[in-house]
């Protein structure tokens, strides 16, 4: 699965040590009020709109580790079920309001609408991308690479006295 490091929240002065699962419900409950002063804002405040951005990503990347990690639900299924709640999405945003342009959004239910689909969007889809398997490599044959060996070399010349 995974090497562990990911169920830390580091801090700097330290480490929490809180878990994965632990970790996405304050990011969640973060992701939670921050739309809660979102939705009573009456204007465009970039701080606001934009840590709601952020915090959704996060919280969606932390739902499918969770998924994958806890549960062994694959990136493909999780990429697959996102991406069919954003189509729902969607479909109920264009048969309730006749348009799905960005520059609309002038009601509650609008932007209610621009919410769901940001938090709809697979954020299994770029770790699916990334997590797919390179072709194997053939041994070196216990060669090591130029780095490797200027490294060595720099190591035991001693400096001048």
């Amino acid at each position: 699965m995974h090497d562990g490091r990911r169920d830390r929240v580091r801090l700097p002065g330290g480490n929490l040590n809180l878990g994965l699962t632990k970790t996405t419900f304050i990011t969640g409950a973060l992701l939670v009020v921050t739309l809660v002063f979102q939705f009573r804002l009456r204007k465009y405040v970039p701080g606001v709109y934009w840590l709601g951005i952020v915090l959704i990503s996060v919280v969606g990347t932390q739902i499918t580790d969770n998924l994958t990690d806890n549960f062994g639900v694959s990136l493909v299924t999780t990429t697959v079920v996102f991406s069919i709640v954003l189509a729902v999405v969607f479909a109920a945003w264009y048969a309730g309001e006749r348009t799905l342009s960005i520059h609309t959004i002038y009601t509650t239910r609008r932007e209610a609408f621009y919410w769901l689909a940001a938090s709809s969007r697979s954020p299994s889809a770029p770790q699916l991308a990334t997590h797919s398997r390179a072709p194997e490599r053939r041994p070196t044959r216990g060669r090591r690479c130029s780095f490797a060996r200027r490294s060595r070399r720099r190591a035991r010349v001693e400096p001048k006295r």
